[in-house]
């Protein structure tokens, strides 16, 4: 997208397959995605085509790139050397003037009706929602995720806490990841969150994996870059 209109240019290349999971696709998904054992069985992704048009690529965008970041990258660890943006929480939809910051809603809220949770088609429409003119001076989505993007974030993990702090951890905005996917069991919160509550943390840029350990008395916060 250009990054002063925030409007796609020149052509668009679209790569949209499957993958046998070697494994029954539970019937709460085949209903939500359409997608049946049938339709996967034998298929491959083709990581090749997918590494050659991640080259020259400048930033990631994902409507929830909190859930699939982590499974792009360690499938095809070229993911992790990109910059990556979250439709999702780094545009303020709320402020924007919208209901809901789900896909779905965002598209219907201009009057569009789609096949949601298939990759490509979620595409199209991400794309479509963010070039939507806000209004004078507004601009569109795709700027302000552009903007947002550009600004550094931080990256809280709070590791070694005690089972009993699950609550609080979860009512923070932490989400409990298992070592298989961090190294080491921790609970992270989104990158691109801005907590409020007062704790030991370090500062870095998007993607960076720095964190804190879990302590019961907690001093006042440190913004210093890591």
């Amino acid at each position: 997208a250009d990054s002063h209109s925030g409007l796609p240019v020149g052509a668009v290349e679209v790569y949209d397959g499957l993958q046998d999971p070697g494994m029954p696709i539970p019937k709460e998904v085949q209903q939500i995605t359409g997608i049946t054992d049938a339709m996967v069985r034998g298929q491959q992704l083709d990581e090749a085509r997918v590494a050659l048009m991640l080259d020259g690529v400048d930033l990631v965008i994902a409507h929830n790139a909190g859930f699939d970041r982590p499974f792009c990258e360690a499938r095809l660890p070229q993911f992790a050397s990109l910059r990556w943006a979250c439709s999702l929480v780094d545009v303020n939809w709320k402020a924007l003037g919208y209901g809901s910051a789900k896909l779905e809603q965002l598209a219907l809220q201009h009057g569009w009706f789609y096949d949601a949770h298939r990759a490509e088609v979620d595409c199209h429409a991400l794309l479509a929602v963010l070039g939507v003119p806000l209004g004078a001076q507004q601009g569109n989505a795709m700027q302000a995720l552009l903007a947002a993007s550009a600004q550094p974030s931080y990256r809280l993990q709070a590791t070694g806490a005690p089972f009993e702090a699950k609550d609080a951890l979860k009512a923070r905005g932490y989400r409990w990841t298992p070592s298989k996917k961090s190294g080491t069991p921790c609970w992270p919160m989104p990158s691109c969150c801005r907590p409020s509550w007062t704790g030991s943390r370090q500062a870095c840029t998007r993607g960076a994996r720095h964190g804190f350990g879990w302590r019961n008395s907690m001093p006042a916060p440190s913004t210093q870059p890591a």
